[in-house]
C-alpha cells in the first residue's frame, strides 16, 4: 500500500472513531452442532449483502474481501453472503430494503443516493473533481465521513464509499473527440435529471432507463451509446457492441456500502468497531483493485476487442458546455462545492 493510501487509511480510521447505528438476522445461538453461547459471549450472525455489481469487479473483489475479514477477525461469528449483480432487486429497492432491515447490507451507487438524502445531488455534477487525489481527499477524509453520516438520518449506516471512477463515453456510431461530436448520439443515461441535463447539454439524445434495458437496446441499434466508467465496461459486455470510447470524465462515480440501522444499533460495541475498521480498510483496498484494474482492462479493450479509446481535444470545452448544468442545479449544494473545491 503505498504512502498516501496509507495516509489516507489512518484518516479514515480516526474520523470513524466514534460509532452509532444498523439490523438483520442476528442468530444469538451457536452454529449447528455447538453448544449455544455462555451469558456474555458474542452473538453470532448470519447476514446477506445485496449489490448491482458482480463479483469479479472492483467493487465485488472490494466487498469479498471485507466480507473474508470480518469473518476471520470475528472468529467466524459473523458471516455475510454477497448477492451480486441486482439478484435481490434494483440498486433502489436493496437501499429501502436494507432500511427496513430486510437486507443487512447494500452497495448502490452514489447517484441512487440522491433518492434519499437530497445533500448527495452535489456528487452528480459534472466536472467538479479535477483527479483522482481530489476524489480522494473528498470521499476518504472528513467531508467523506460526513456524507456517510448523513444516512443515519435515514434510517441506514453508511459505512464507506468505493471507487467507480470517471464516467466516459462510449458508442457505435464514430469516435468522439469535440463536443460537436456529440451532437445527436443517443446515449443512455441513469434514471437522474442532473445526468439526462448532462448530456442534453452536450447535445446528445439522452435517454434515463435502467441497464439491462439499455443493453438490448444498444444491442438492436435503438440506442447508439452510453456513459459509465471504463473499468466497468469489461464485465457488462460494452466492448462488443460500442467500438468507440472516449476519456470525458465528466462525472466522478463512488457506489456506497451500506448497512441496516437496526442491525447496527443491536451489534456490540465491538463488533461495530469491527465492522467500520474493515469497512474503512476495504475502502482503500477497493482504490488499489479499482486503478490496477483499469490499466489491465483498458489494455484489454483496445487490444482484444477492438475499442478506440481517446482523448477530449480540450477539456474545458466539455467544462464550458456544462457549466449551465452547474448553474441550474449546483446553486443549492453551494457549500458542498466550495469544501470540494478546495480540497484539491
Amino acid at each position: 500500500m503505498n504512502k498516501k493510501f496509507l495516509a489516507l487509511l489512518l484518516s479514515a480510521s480516526v474520523i470513524c472513531g466514534v460509532l452509532s447505528g444498523c439490523g438483520g438476522s442476528k442468530t444469538p445461538s451457536a452454529p449447528s452442532g455447538s453448544s449455544a453461547p455462555a451469558d456474555g459471549d458474542l452473538p453470532t450472525y448470519n447476514l446477506k449483502m445485496t449489490a448491482g455489481i458482480t463479483k469479479d469487479q472492483p467493487h465485488g473483489l472490494a466487498a469479498q474481501w471485507m466480507i473474508d475479514e470480518i469473518a476471520s477477525r470475528s472468529d467466524g461469528r459473523i458471516q455475510i453472503t454477497l448477492y451480486d449483480n441486482n439478484t435481490l432487486g434494483t440498486e433502489r429497492e436493496c437501499a429501502e430494503g436494507t432500511q427496513t432491515g430486510n437486507f443487512d447490507f447494500a452497495i448502490v451507487n452514489m447517484s441512487v443516493m440522491g433518492n434519499f438524502i437530497p445533500e448527495y445531488g452535489v456528487f452528480d455534477l459534472p466536472y467538479i473533481f479535477e483527479n483522482q487525489e481530489h476524489a480522494d481527499n473528498v470521499f476518504l477524509g472528513e467531508i467523506g465521513q460526513e456524507y456517510l453520516d448523513m444516512c443515519e438520518k435515514v434510517n441506514l449506516k453508511g459505512l464507506c464509499t468505493y471507487e467507480s471512477g470517471f464516467r466516459c463515453l462510449s458508442n457505435s456510431k464514430r469516435d468522439v473527440r469535440t463536443v460537436a461530436d456529440v451532437k445527436g448520439l443517443k446515449i443512455r443515461v441513469m434514471e437522474n435529471d442532473i445526468h439526462v441535463a448532462l448530456w442534453q447539454a452536450l447535445g446528445a439524445d439522452a435517454a434515463p432507463m435502467a441497464w439491462g434495458d439499455a443493453f438490448t437496446a444498444m444491442q438492436q441499434g435503438a440506442l447508439d451509446g452510453q456513459e459509465n466508467p471504463l473499468v466497468l465496461l469489461e464485465t457488462n459486455g460494452v466492448p462488443e457492441i460500442n467500438k468507440h470510447a472516449t476519456k470525458t470524465e465528466h462525472i466522478y462515480n463512488c457506489t456506497i456500502t451500506l448497512m441496516s440501522q437496526k442491525l447496527w444499533n443491536e451489534m456490540s460495541e465491538e463488533d461495530r468497531n469491527l465492522i467500520q475498521e474493515v469497512a474503512a480498510e476495504s475502502a482503500v483496498k477497493q482504490r488499489e483493485i479499482c486503478r490496477s484494474e483499469y490499466e489491465r482492462v483498458t489494455k484489454w479493450e483496445q487490444e482484444v476487442m477492438g475499442m478506440t479509446i481517446l482523448d477530449v481535444d480540450d477539456k474545458q470545452e466539455w467544462i464550458d458546455a456544462t457549466q449551465p448544468v452547474r448553474d441550474q442545479y449546483g446553486a443549492q449544494f453551494a457549500d458542498a462545492l466550495a469544501r470540494i473545491q478546495a480540497a484539491k
